[in-house]
């Protein structure tokens, strides 16, 4: 768990020094860091220090609406804008779907050591590929798990269905929604009606969990769905050929999912 002990301010105007408590999460960002850049841990340790100032200032900024002074409920939209799945589930997604590379991530969240993200200015130094809208891949298998935003999530099925259109290989993107039906998010018929859609499947809200989006800094890092999930595999004719993908295969990812850790 990140934890921001004390920012003590310097005789320059505008910089700080920052106490962070050293544990795992440290030093999954200094090898982020270093496969990123080639910076190791003999290089400038303020360096290390200032960027990582910058991720959790950015990335609070997404929780700025709650208010500095209240809790965050494990209900709140806050804890879902940025939530991420669970471990076992990136496990499947690689040894049986082939995924590679998530389409919405963060530094602190991700799970492959390629992802893209919403800050590529604070987070290409820890391997964010910037966002996902400008990214032009011709192959490969994608996972997607995007904030919980109608315009965001429109704009996503309708990225990749270009993106499939103009494929030079097997391309495959595995998606996770939320099941918004009053009114009906766009982004569910976008995605259904694709003939890129080889699968879509429903989780039921209250049988399955995700991953705090507030991960890095509250004890609590599970959460259980209130909301039903739906899943869509989009394949191009190579990628059904080179990475089928069974009703079996759709099951064993919906126990993935379960609440019964």
């Amino acid at each position: 768990i990140w934890q921001v002990i004390q920012v003590v301010p310097l005789g320059t105007p505008g910089t700080f020094r920052l106490w962070v408590s050293i544990d795992g999460n440290i030093q999954q960002l200094r090898k982020k860091l270093y496969e990123s850049t080639g910076l190791g841990a003999s290089d400038d340790n303020n360096l290390f220090n200032s960027r990582v100032w910058c991720l959790l200032k950015r990335y609070k900024m997404l929780r700025s609406s709650m208010g500095s002074g209240s809790k965050m409920s494990l209900q709140s939209e806050n804890f879902g804008l940025h939530a991420a799945l669970p471990r076992k589930v990136f496990e499947l997604l690689h040894r049986v779907f082939r995924v590679t590379f998530e389409c919405f991530a963060s530094p602190f969240n991700c799970y492959f050591r390629q992802y893209c993200s919403a800050f590529p200015d604070t987070d290409c130094y820890f391997g964010s590929r910037g966002s996902f809208f400008e990214l032009q891949p011709k192959r490969g298998s994608f996972q997607a798990n995007p904030p919980f935003s109608e315009e965001i999530m429109l704009a996503m099925a309708n990225h990749m269905i270009a993106l499939l259109d103009h494929a030079l290989g097997p391309l495959m993107f595995v998606i996770f929604i939320p099941d918004w039906r009053e009114p009906l998010t766009p982004a569910i018929p976008a995605l259904q009606n694709t003939p890129y859609c080889t699968h879509n499947i429903l989780l039921e809200s209250g049988n399955h969990q995700y991953i705090t989006g507030n991960q890095h800094i509250h004890s609590l890092t599970h959460y259980n769905a209130v909301h039903g999930t739906q899943v869509f595999v989009l394949q191009n004719e190579a990628a059904a050929e080179e990475w089928p993908i069974s009703d079996e295969d759709m099951d064993r990812l919906r126990d993935a999912m379960s609440t019964n850790f």
